[in-house]
């Protein structure tokens, strides 16, 4: 790009309106504040640089679509669920739709994975017409036990009404594994190696279940009482109705008055407890447990069930569900590795994982990390033809450009114009310690705590004393600081609208880095014989790290039919 391409967007009085405009018209999942005809639109793209729009476009052609899977959402709003304030308690609004739409989903997923695995057994077992081999049939003839065991197992899958285990692997405070277990009635366990979080986990899950038994147990309570007042209703029509005949029945109405709200003609309560099994019985609460715990990968397929087993959660008739929201860093990569090693052993079958913090991935290029514990690549085909991105196009993967608006963009101008301009000033005032810096540190740790000063002066004080390269009492360094951050003010701010359309189409290629870590884990499932898709599940504007990562094992499906 040259000055004409900035220039194009720079010129605009209403800056950065004509970016936006042209962003948002190349990506329609972006919402912006800016509105336009169509007419303004398709000008604003005809006389859009060259290379501009062909960066744009190959950005939206390399990355991944962010509209939700219409199918999936279809199905997901037909359900018209409305979370329990139980479970909403002290969760954010955006984590309370994250948890609504990807439980919805695992519950279709896994009932429609359940559903064609008994179609496929009921097909064998009434021999309806399937091409076997020769060797197939043989191998059948040699274990017909298991026909045997797999009739028994249907019937056992009747009478208990879930087989399926959950498993959120980094499941933090719980918050997924109760959607699960006491909205969808899943039993549902976390591994977390946060003792600390697996304690508060399990403190939320006692005290939900207990509010979420006693709304019920008021609910039928009311419906108990409105259908009693209906009875009562019934009763004294009928009264009137014998005594306009001139029927005398005031000892049967006086015997059935008796019994209304519990009372028998002897005046007795019906007992507390049979009133509460009554009201509480037959809920389809799964079980919720947190299990303190770090996974050893090369162990999984051993450890995972054993710790389940601990909590009797696992048994032969168990099939194993994979989800993660949000897994940070290499975790989500973890996920994808220990899914595969259960898979190996027919303990799991299904994979659900939204992840996130693509910047926290370690690489062989930056970490000496054995190939099985790197969180890129996976995949030998990303092994071979992309090993490394670097720290840098990590970063930019996590940018959220479907959150977008103007007054945002101003922010991030003011704030990446302030961090470039304190990178010349430090570069200036301490050359020796900037060299250092860029080859050991490679980028700088500005503090997180403090507040950063408007004023560019101050700023680079504040910058430099939390990086403990300005003291206390040095006036004559702080003056320095300061004569140098006011010329590097006047030289570079007028170029901050650069900086700023330069920025954001950086991170518009970070769609492209993104798509190809998750297409790394995608090619990974597929090398191990596995089903794999990627869907774009929560509304982009709400979560835009909104990618699920699907994976489903044949081997494990079948292992205990």
């Amino acid at each position: 790009m040259d000055d004409d391409d900035f220039r194009f967007f720079t010129s605009d009085p209403l800056f950065p309106r004509r970016l936006l405009l042209v962003i948002s018209s190349v990506f329609p999942d972006m919402s912006v504040d800016v509105e336009a005809d169509d007419a303004e639109k398709e000008s604003l793209l005809a006389e859009c640089p060259l290379r501009v729009m062909n960066i744009l476009k190959s950005a939206r052609r390399l990355g991944l679509s962010r509209v939700m899977y219409p199918p999936l959402e279809a199905a997901i709003e037909g359900r018209g669920h409305q979370m329990a304030r139980a479970l909403s308690f002290g969760v954010k609004e955006k984590k309370q739709v994250e948890m609504d739409i990807l439980s919805s989903a695992v519950d279709i997923v896994l009932k429609e994975v359940d559903k064609k695995r008994e179609a496929e057994r009921m097909y064998v077992e009434k021999g309806e017409d399937r091409q076997i081999s020769a060797d197939t049939k043989r191998e059948s003839e040699s274990k017909g036990e298991v026909k045997e065991s797999g009739k028994e197992d249907t019937k056992r899958g009747k009478a208990k009404k879930k087989k399926r285990t959950i498993i959120d692997i980094g499941s933090g405070k719980g918050y997924f594994l109760q959607m699960m277990s006491y909205r969808h009635g899943y039993d549902s366990a976390g591994i977390e190696a946060s003792e600390c979080n697996c304690k508060g986990a399990q403190r939320r899950s006692d005290a939900i279940e207990k509010a979420l038994k006693n709304e019920v147990k008021k609910k039928r309570e009311k419906e108990k009482e409105k259908e009693k007042r209906e009875k009562k209703g019934e009763r004294e029509g009928a009264e009137d109705e014998k005594a306009e005949s001139g029927m005398n029945g005031k000892e049967e109405v006086g015997e059935a008055d008796d019994k209304i709200g519990g009372i028998d003609s002897s005046g007795r309560r019906g007992s507390s407890t049979e009133r509460e099994e009554e009201c509480s019985g037959d809920i389809d609460f799964g079980r919720c447990i947190t299990i303190p715990s770090y996974l050893k990968l090369e162990e999984a397929n051993i450890q995972v069930p054993t710790l389940l087993s601990e909590v009797d959660m696992y048994g032969d008739n168990t099939q194993i569900c994979i989800t993660g929201l949000h897994p940070c860093g290499d975790l989500g990569s973890f996920l994808a590795r220990t899914f595969k090693c259960l898979c190996d052993g027919g303990k799991a079958d299904t994979l659900m994982a939204v992840s996130c913090c693509y910047h926290l991935l370690s690489e062989m290029s930056e970490v000496e990390v054995e190939d099985g514990k790197r969180g890129y690549p996976l995949s030998h085909v990303f092994h071979s033809s992309l090993p490394t991105l670097g720290r840098d196009a990590r970063m930019i993967a996590c940018q959220a450009i479907s959150r977008w608006t103007t007054s945002s963009c101003e922010e991030v101008r003011h704030s990446q114009t302030y961090r470039a301009m304190l990178q010349v000033v430090f570069s200036r005032v301490f050359p020796a310690d900037f060299a250092r810096y860029s080859i050991e540190e490679r980028r700088f740790r500005l503090p997180r705590r403090g507040k950063r000063d408007p004023v560019f002066a101050e700023y680079c004080v504040w910058a430099l004393r939390g990086m403990q390269l300005l003291h206390e009492g040095d006036d004559e360094k702080e003056e320095e600081v300061r004569k140098a951050a006011m010329q590097v003010y006047e030289e570079c701010m007028p170029s901050s609208k650069h900086l700023a359309v330069f920025w954001a189409l950086r991170s518009i290629a970070g769609r492209v880095v993104e798509a190809a870590i998750l297409l790394d884990r995608h090619q990974y499932l597929r090398e191990n014989n596995m089903e794999a898709a990627l869907l774009a599940i929560f509304p982009p504007t709400i979560s835009p790290r909104n990618m699920l990562l699907f994976g489903h094992s044949q081997n494990g499906a079948h292992v205990h039919a």
